[in-house]
């Protein structure tokens, strides 16, 4: 009797430590490493990049108050779109993290994201069409002007590529 007391005392430790440990090693969820990697860089180094580029923005902020109205309205319309495009990281990072990211709702956050960059880019060929009118003309401040150019276009050719390498990763 002790015997049998014995031996179903150890088989019921057995079975509740095997079922408490098989509940311990399982993963909580698993979530594909592109879609890890798409929102690390949506959640960090897009809003690192975008404020790079906000900074660079033409405006009197950045060019001592010498920039003329139609630059400061390109801008602003520039930075709208930015706008938009840093709600659509942001949603597109909470989405890629969850454990079920629901395919249908990443290809419409995808596409959003193209028509933003899309946008974005057309902006900025205007705003740098502006710019380049304004360098050549006679009576501009020619250096501020160009020093603005250069160093806007450069950063937004930065923000595309990080824009580029998370819609490959949402692929």
């Amino acid at each position: 009797m002790k015997r049998c007391v014995a031996v179903l005392l150890c088989f019921v430790m057995t079975a509740v430590s095997g079922s408490v440990f098989a509940q311990a090693g399982a993963p909580a969820k698993v979530i594909p490493i592109g879609q890890l990697k798409a929102s690390r860089i949506a959640s960090t180094d897009y809003p690192a990049k975008a404020q790079e580029v906000r900074s660079l923005v033409p405006r009197p902020a950045t060019g001592d108050g010498v920039f003329d109205a139609k630059t400061q309205r390109l801008a602003s319309n520039y930075e709208k779109e930015l706008n938009g495009l840093d709600n659509t990281m942001r949603e597109t990072s909470l989405e890629l993290r969850r454990d079920r990211a629901d395919q249908k709702k990443i290809k419409v956050l995808a596409g959003k994201i193209e028509r933003h960059v899309k946008a974005l880019k057309k902006k900025q060929s205007e705003l740098k069409a502006h710019l380049a009118k304004t360098i050549t003309s006679e009576k501009s401040p020619g250096r501020t002007y160009a020093a603005a150019y250069e160093n806007f276009d450069r950063k937004a050719g930065e923000l595309y590529d990080v824009i580029s390498t998370v819609l490959k990763n949402m692929r």
